[in-house]
């Protein structure tokens, strides 16, 4: 009652005011959208949206029941104590289960060093599994030129499930010499694992059992979608 008298009465202290552009960050930041993308599902400007970001301005009750709409994420997430974090929030929340952390950047061309923290950053993907996580992926050695359809590409980001057994065949994240990663078919030969590329014009990778950590098998591929450039005719 007392906040639906603040509301019409047009007045809230600078408190209420900070929590609700924070935690508007991290609405956008969580679902991975844009202040202008923001502005024209809404159809409103982006300088709307950059004022309510920054604080300068504060949007109404009714204005974050449509960015609630928008995002898809409870109109309470930005009425929320401002020393929330976007963790604490998703451990409440009854959507947890759709959100998958992201952990890092690994490469299915080349060797990359894999523990680089990314942050406080979510996918909204449906999770399957209770220790599941996404990579980013680089390299274009997954690419199938003969099934484009189930290829892996530059930009995706791989759903790994490390409770989930991988047989010879499946596509794995592996940690090699307990300091690189790489994204590639795995083949236990002997006393070997041969990590190979589905794309026939990269290099299998032989390395001894021992020298190769299977972090999890590849369950699941996110493929943001990419905006299309224009030409400009000149």
């Amino acid at each position: 009652m007392f906040l639906e008298i603040q509301e019409k009465g047009q007045f809230m202290d600078e408190k209420t005011e900070n929590i609700r552009s924070k935690q508007l960050k991290k609405a956008l930041a969580l679902t991975e959208t844009t202040q202008q993308e923001l502005a024209q599902k809404m159809g409103i400007s982006q300088a709307a949206v950059g004022q309510w970001v920054t604080g300068t301005r504060r949007p109404s009750l009714d204005t974050l029941e449509r960015i609630s709409g928008v995002l898809d994420i409870p109109v309470e997430f930005f009425l929320s104590d401002k020393t929330e974090t976007t963790q604490d929030y998703l451990k409440r929340s009854s959507k947890e289960t759709e959100f998958i952390p992201v952990l890092g950047i690994s490469s299915a061309t080349n060797e990359k060093f894999i523990l680089e923290e990314a942050g406080d950053t979510y996918l909204r993907f449906p999770k399957t599994g209770a220790h599941q996580f996404a990579i980013k992926v680089e390299g274009n050695c997954m690419e199938n030129p003969d099934d484009p359809r189930n290829s892996i590409y530059d930009g995706d980001y791989i759903i790994i499930d490390p409770d989930v057994c991988a047989t010879n065949g499946d596509v794995v994240l592996a940690r090699i010499s307990k300091e690189y990663s790489t994204i590639k078919r795995m083949y236990a030969v002997e006393e070997k694992i041969e990590l190979v590329p589905d794309n026939p014009e990269c290099k299998k990778l032989v390395k001894k059992i021992d020298d190769v950590e299977i972090i999890g098998k590849v369950v699941n591929v996110y493929r943001p979608v990419r905006k299309k450039r224009r030409k400009v005719s000149k």
